[in-house]
């Protein structure tokens, strides 16, 4: 990987990428997130990606203490793409408009480029936060390190997008966001791993909030895109004769979708389970057992609901009785 000028002996320079669309709800949170770090980044650059809401108001009210890019509504990954194109410094940080960065945050992703000079990439945890107040820590019991992460980064996104600090020629080298939606990060680290170097540090980087509006909500979406970047990451790999093991393929592509087909049936969702089961039909044409998920599932939703009540009320009266 070419390297900036500046190394990490040097002063470390960090650059905040917020994309926003429409969101009035969260973005102060995330804003402030960033402007109360206890190492401060050298720029804010939030990039809001043809909002319609009140987004732009609250963003004018911060003044000289972030720097706004507008453009036309084009996704969260190219609203990225420009953010890392108006970024002024060597490292990125990137964080969602409706997640919020831990006060240490930045302090302790520099700490870890410190320790490890060579990473192109420094990651560590994140947590869930809930409506509730409910929150969960998820950290990794062997976090993947080192160079040539390429069946890691394949199998899923073993870091959260707010949870890295990424050298900013290394992003911009690898193609940087492609509209995968909730698989832009996904595809990006994928073609980042072939050259880059990824470090860890044992830390919360940031809360990740859960709530209606977001788009890794939306199963079968996030299904899709997820697919098609894996689908992507093959041709380049093929392209530049990177081996990827054939059992990671399978288990990471086709085994995934059968895996959501039977989720997504347990979830009693009647339409969104029968489009997966096709697309698991299409991979596994001869498992009976999911042709016969598949029929049950062309049931009403309704009707199902009503035979897995009277099944529930079975079970309790052989219960009760035995």
């Amino acid at each position: 990987m070419d390297r900036d000028d500046s190394s990490p002996s040097d002063e470390i320079r960090i650059s905040v990428v917020i994309p926003a669309y429409n969101a009035a709800r969260f973005i102060t949170a995330a804003v402030d997130s960033m402007l109360n770090q206890t190492h401060p980044p050298d720029e804010i650059v939030v990039v809001d990606d043809g909002s319609i809401d009140k987004t732009p108001e609250i963003l004018a009210g911060y003044g000289d203490r972030i720097r706004v890019v507008r453009q036309d509504n084009a996704g969260e990954g190219p609203a990225r793409n420009t953010g890392t194109k108006a970024a002024k410094y060597d490292w990125v940080y990137y964080i969602d408009s409706d997640d919020v960065a831990i006060p240490t945050a930045l302090a302790d992703l520099t700490a870890g480029l410190r320790a490890n000079p060579d990473a192109d990439i420094v990651y560590g945890a994140y947590m869930r936060f809930y409506p509730d107040g409910e929150e969960k820590v998820f950290k990794m019991p062997h976090p993947p390190v080192g160079r040539n992460l390429i069946a890691e980064t394949f199998s899923d996104s073993f870091f959260m997008v707010g949870c890295a600090l990424l050298r900013r020629k290394a992003v911009i080298k690898a193609g940087m966001f492609n509209n995968y939606l909730c698989a832009s990060d996904f595809y990006c680290w994928g073609r980042m791993a072939p050259d880059c170097c990824f470090a860890y540090v044992d830390a919360v980087i940031m809360k990740y909030r859960m709530h209606d509006e977001q788009i890794s909500k939306r199963t079968i979406k996030m299904a899709y895109y997820h697919y098609k970047a894996q689908r992507s990451l093959l041709k380049l790999y093929r392209r530049r004769k990177i081996h990827l093991p054939r059992e990671v393929k399978r288990s990471e592509m086709d085994d995934r979708i059968r895996y959501l087909a039977m989720r997504m049936y347990w979830r009693r969702d009647g339409y969104a389970t029968c489009l997966v089961f096709l697309w698991a039909l299409l991979l596994y044409p001869l498992d009976l057992k999911l042709w016969g998920y598949f029929f049950v599932s062309l049931i009403p939703t309704p009707l199902l609901k009503c035979i897995d009540r009277f099944r529930e009320k079975r079970a309790k009266k052989c219960e009760k009785n035995g």
